[in-house]
């Protein structure tokens, strides 16, 4: 009687197991032959990768050309820590992809799944990438960590154009670190718009970029801590278009770059509900940057925090020519003003709306006081015009004015209503030629600019002589 050699599938069930095709767990030996094997074998089944550490000279590709409907790749780890695959190859490690043929719609594949694995990179080889997928209709990237690729970790890209866009790709609690482009890329070229990609639960630290966002439509960004990345933390942009309704909400941005987030080549942007961090040694410089393409951004509860001591930081940056551009709700209670800049604005055509009032207003407004306080601030939210009754003898001092942004002109009215000489200054912040308050029953006028390089608030013409009523 002929006795049948046991196989690790046997013991495992119908699943396909690299080592019956003899990849090497002990990393001694490169597997990419055994690896390419059993995904050839499988044909969409899983393939099971157990613990240990196997190590790839040449990348392992799935392509479904020609198949129309295919089932998609499948990898799955014993677990994140003790499976780990090292990419020496030079390139992508682990490519879907439905061939990306010109003038052919009909060929994808559906339900890739990715999980329970690391993937590193050893000896730094250049140009390395973790995962790319093409031409992929469903997709979870579940519990990866990718690290320390030379190029990009995860790579969501399309070859061609409309042919080959990944459509409802989740990927959910992976940590990708060290990459030295970008932690995730969705990148969609000659036309090809990616949808609802969903980016939950993730931890995208220390690398190019740590999200690239590039023709992405309906897709969505949650929940994630996205930190100490060099260029920016999250970059919503298009190369062909625009990307289009995608929502980045209820994340901790901690250090990324110039800008935390940089919004350009975009469409229907929601920012909602996210914390905003800057430690000391980090040159951030912005925390949300509008570009003048941007159109349609909404930002709702943000939560800045500025660690005591740090200066030059600008919490919303709008570019002159962005349009609609609303801000609501944030919560400025860990905010250090000092230094610091709130709103920097820089003039166009933009609409801007915070807390239900215009901080650009189509018109000039003008807001009136009848008895001017002692240190009143002029809020540049309510108005560009402040016309400022002084009706007492007590000293009455001119503070610096809320919510600056740069080129921000205002005008300031002193009117005596004592009907005698008034004790009135102004901040320092305010620089001009000289000052002297108005006589009794007399106004005067005088604009000033915001000069954000400066922190300062410059007259235009001083102030006029005493004008009668």
């Amino acid at each position: 009687m002929a006795l049948t050699k046991v196989t690790y599938s046997m013991i495992y069930g119908s699943p396909v197991n690299v080592l019956d095709f003899g990849a090497d767990p002990t990393g001694a030996a490169f597997s990419s032959v055994a690896f390419q094997a059993a995904i050839d074998a499988a044909a969409g089944k899983p393939v099971l990768i157990p613990q240990g550490t196997y190590k790839f000279d040449v990348g392992l590709v799935y392509n479904t050309t020609g198949l129309g409907v295919a089932q998609g790749l499948k990898l799955i780890g014993y677990d994140m820590n003790t499976t780990v695959l090292d990419n020496r190859t030079g390139g992508a490690l682990i490519t879907a992809t439905n061939g990306a043929t010109a003038g052919v719609f009909t060929d994808y594949q559906e339900n890739v799944i990715l999980e329970q694995f690391t993937i590193s990179n050893s000896t730094n080889d250049a140009d390395c990438i973790g995962v790319q997928l093409t031409g992929i209709r469903g997709a979870t990237l579940n519990y990866l960590f990718v690290k320390d690729q030379t190029d990009i970790g995860i790579y969501i890209y399309s070859e061609i154009g409309d042919e080959d866009p990944c459509i409802h790709v989740d990927i959910t609690q992976c940590h990708v670190e060290g990459c030295t482009n970008s932690g995730i890329r969705v990148l969609g070229t000659s036309g090809g718009v990616h949808g609802a990609i969903n980016i939950q639960q993730c931890r995208v630290i220390d690398s190019g970029t740590g999200i690239d966002f590039y023709s992405a439509q309906n897709s969505n960004i949650q929940n994630c801590a996205i930190a100490y990345n060099a260029l920016f933390g999250v970059y919503i942009t298009s190369d062909t278009g625009f990307s289009k309704e995608c929502v980045v909400q209820n994340n901790e941005f901690d250090s990324n770059g110039g800008s935390q987030l940089y919004i350009v080549d975009a469409v229907n942007t929601t920012v909602d509900g996210n914390a905003w961090v800057v430690n000391d040694g980090y040159p951030v410089t912005r925390n949300i940057d509008i570009a003048a393409t941007a159109v349609n951004v909404s930002m709702i509860n943000n939560r800045p925090r500025t660690n005591a001591g740090r200066t030059g930081l600008t919490m919303y940056y709008i570019d002159a020519g962005a349009s609609t551009i609303s801000i609501e709700d944030t919560e400025w209670s860990s905010w250090v003003d000092a230094s610091n800049t709130r709103f920097n604005y820089a003039g166009g055509n933009t609409v801007v709306m915070t807390e239900n009032k215009w901080m650009r207003q189509p018109v000039q407004q003008m807001v009136s006081e009848a008895s001017m306080p002692n240190n009143y601030a002029p809020d540049t939210s309510m108005g560009s015009i402040f016309r400022l009754t002084v009706d007492t003898a007590s000293a009455r001092n001119l503070a610096a004015p809320l919510f600056p942004t740069n080129g921000q002109i205002i005008t300031i009215i002193f009117i005596n209503g004592l009907g005698g000489a008034l004790s009135l200054t102004l901040n320092a912040i305010y620089q001009q030629p000289s000052f002297t308050a108005p006589a009794a029953g007399k106004f005067i006028t005088g604009q000033f600019y915001y000069d954000a390089s400066s922190v300062k608030w410059r007259s235009i013409g001083g102030w006029s002589a005493d004008i009668t009523f």
